[in-house]
């Protein structure tokens, strides 16, 4: 037999287990020290709550208790008025839709989806080209900066600090520059599905 249950310990504590099962579990018992103990902690609970005085409540308790609940008020359902104009404005536009273009429901979603399907497609696609310039950045600017730095260490005593600072700034500005000049070459047509 396995652990008693919580349940199980109840029922055997309150005598409500069939004659086999109350044998089981006392087998178990004298078997199992962790549940010996939980049954005897269990026991010495119960006598000791049934040793406690019987509180008497004053009269009127209860009502007094009721009365200060403050009922909670049936929520707002304006929300649901709300929900059906917004459905029903919806439903008159896509009639209006329906009769002025003179097609079909049917025509009209599959236009919707088709031009909702390309303009996914083509932020994708922007993502991937965003994803490559930036991976070449972080390739690029590293290098760029170190090769920068150690030219300005070599020069820094010779030059004042106004003149170097705006060599640098130039220098990211022709950079940056060269980067968006070359960028289409950047991008293989091939690689992500267009047409060249």
């Amino acid at each position: 037999m396995t652990c008693l249950t919580p349940d199980r310990l109840y029922r055997y504590l309150d005598g409500d287990l069939r004659p086999e099962e109350a044998a089981d579990v006392e087998a178990h018992r004298t078997a199992c020290v962790r549940c010996r103990e939980r049954i005897e902690e269990s026991r010495a609970l119960a006598q000791a709550a049934s040793s406690l005085p019987d509180l008497e409540l004053p009269a009127g308790f209860a009502e007094s208790v009721m009365n200060r609940i403050v009922r909670a008020e049936a929520p707002h359902r304006s929300w649901l008025a709300i929900l059906g104009i917004g459905l029903g404005a919806l439903g008159v536009s896509l009639g209006t839709l329906i009769l002025a273009s003179g097609q079909s429901a049917a025509g009209l979603l599959l236009g919707f989806g088709r031009g909702s399907l390309h303009t996914l497609q083509g932020l994708v696609v922007l993502f991937l080209k965003f994803f490559k310039v930036l991976l070449l950045a972080v390739k690029i600017l590293p290098e760029l900066a170190g090769t920068g730095l150690r030219g300005l260490s070599r020069v820094s005593g010779s030059f004042p600090v106004e003149i170097l600072a705006g060599t640098v700034l130039v220098t990211i500005a022709l950079a940056s520059g060269l980067l968006f000049a070359f960028r289409r070459s950047l991008f293989v047509q091939d690689d992500i599905g267009e047409d060249p």
